[in-house]
């Protein structure tokens, strides 16, 4: 399933994207972010992250790959408001918003699980299984800027933690605290002319990486990153893109390269 996950991601500038209500809504989406301290039972048919996150983020934001089923069911219901409304315009041009499934699901880190320190929270997650992308950043419920230009996917499995490792978060414009994300921050004005675009990237996890205690007795998976990329969306201020991951992403003169596969990841609806 991970390797149809770019033709998928990019289906998603037409498939649903949430509300604010709707991605906040635990009980419809499945999606639910655990409040500080709050006790963790691992359910056989729940998927759960655990990452580290910079208190400066204010959003961030998961696109679970649509299933066949779903595919189907979005395409036959965009069919029947396609013909209901007689459209002139080609059917592939037909912007279809449908709201039955939330697959864009967001993350607060304010709403923190544990504090490491003043900067940085541990966040748990308890999820639809499923196949991710890690999509964007965004501000309350609302997206602000995507991973459009390149970004990672992994899988999450039923009755399994999976590990995300430390997300890294600074200013676009500035030099950014983190050294793995030197590429992508300093840029000066270019990254802040009406609106501030931010440096985002990842660190997989790592063995001396703090564990909560509530999960001292429950089994971790490193989340196992495939590059993904790139895709459109028109629902952003910014198309950005992840930064490098050693082994996993990489870019080539700005194409987003995998360096598993030695592929080039290029924008083509036929893949």
């Amino acid at each position: 399933m991970i390797a149809r996950m770019i033709f998928a991601a990019m289906l998603a500038a037409v498939l649903p994207f949430a509300s604010p209500s709707a991605v906040l809504a635990k009980d419809e989406s499945g999606f639910v972010q655990l409040r500080k301290e709050e006790p963790v039972e691992i359910a056989a048919d729940r998927a759960y992250f655990l990452m580290r996150v910079p208190e400066a983020a204010n959003s961030i934001f998961f696109l679970r790959v649509p299933s066949d089923e779903e595919l189907q069911s979005y395409e036959a219901a965009k069919r029947a408001e396609y013909d209901r409304k007689s459209r002139k315009m080609p059917y592939e041009e037909f912007v279809f918003d449908w709201e039955d499934v939330t697959n864009l699901y967001e993350v607060r880190p304010k709403r923190q699980y544990v504090e490491l320190q003043p900067e940085m929270r541990v966040q748990i997650v308890a999820a639809p299984p499923g196949d991710y992308v890690v999509y964007g950043l965004g501000y309350n419920g609302f997206l602000y800027q995507c991973n459009c230009m390149g970004s990672v996917g992994f899988s999450a499995k039923a009755g399994q933690v999976t590990d995300l490792g430390t997300f890294l978060i600074s200013n676009a414009w500035d030099p950014s605290p983190f050294p793995e994300l030197n590429a992508e921050s300093d840029l000066g004005r270019v990254a802040r002319m009406d609106f501030g675009m931010f440096a985002f990237g990842i660190k997989a996890a790592e063995p001396q990486d703090f564990i909560p205690p509530q999960l001292s007795g429950s089994s971790l998976t490193p989340a196992a990153y495939k590059a993904i990329g790139p895709w459109v969306d028109r629902r952003r201020v910014f198309a950005n893109r992840l930064a490098t991951m050693p082994g996993v992403l990489e870019y080539r003169e700005g194409i987003p390269f995998d360096p598993v596969t030695a592929q080039e990841l290029r924008l083509s609806l036929d893949d």
